[in-house]
């Protein structure tokens, strides 16, 4: 397997092209697979650039999702992190200081504190991101499952009114639902953009291969010292 980086991509797609274009000018050029003929590898090339629009059509989708999620939970106005403070505001007053009722949802927003997420890497395909990626995603399914266990004890509080509609139990349901389904996003694009990137790599390797195979039909050809084999044999792919 050929090894790639990320800027190396574009590079390779362009000598490759290049390739291309030189062998459809060789008088006599017939390889002995359909695979390395100009229209073989034009094909290829085709998959190629459809398989690089789709990666990063995926890493925008995740990194959209992504930039939602902190949104959600943290850095709007009425976020999670923001809105059980208000919780406690509101059941404090209701309820008093030093209530059962306060006392319970505090244990829970205490929890919800102590969890540190790590901020998502851009790549969450990449090697040493995938501990990263794992600690983020399970730290936002923590804080997600600490505020649903806040919402219960809400929705048990007889008598729990707030005046702000924006605490009631089924607001709060709705900002629930909305953080667990940007969980399920980022999952899901995580899970979508390993396997392109998979397909997207492959590709590449059927581009190397296919490369060597040409650049060894070349000099069998027209030989070692023939202008056409100098033209293509220093075209790293």
């Amino acid at each position: 397997m050929a090894n790639y980086s990320e800027v190396g991509f574009g590079a390779k797609l362009r000598k490759a092209q290049d390739l291309v274009h030189y062998i459809g000018q060789f008088d006599g050029y017939n390889p002995p697979r359909p695979e390395e003929s100009v229209s073989g590898m034009n094909d290829l090339l085709n998959l190629i650039i459809g398989a690089n629009a789709e990666v990063v059509h995926i890493q925008q989708l995740y990194k959209g999702a992504n930039s939602k999620r902190v949104l959600v939970y943290h850095d709007s106005e009425m976020s999670i992190s923001k809105v059980v403070t208000s919780i406690c505001g509101a059941v404090e007053a209701q309820f008093g200081k030093d209530s059962l009722e306060l006392e319970s949802i505090r244990v829970y927003v205490k929890k919800m504190r102590s969890i540190k997420v790590p901020k998502a890497p851009k790549d969450p395909t990449a090697g040493p991101e995938t501990k990263t990626i794992s600690r983020s995603e399970q730290s936002f399914g923590s804080l997600i499952q600490n505020f649903n266990n806040i919402i219960t004890i809400l929705g048990e509080l007889t008598g729990y009114n707030p005046s702000n509609t924006q605490l009631t139990v089924d607001s709060l349901k709705t900002l629930s639902q909305e953080a667990t389904n940007l969980n399920d996003s980022v999952a899901k694009y995580i899970t979508d953009l390993k396997t392109v990137k998979a397909k997207h790599l492959a590709l590449y390797d059927d581009l190397h291969d296919r490369v060597q195979r040409i650049k060894a039909y070349v000099k069998a050809q027209y030989g070692y010292s023939s202008e056409q084999y100098k033209m293509i044999r220093g075209m790293a792919v």
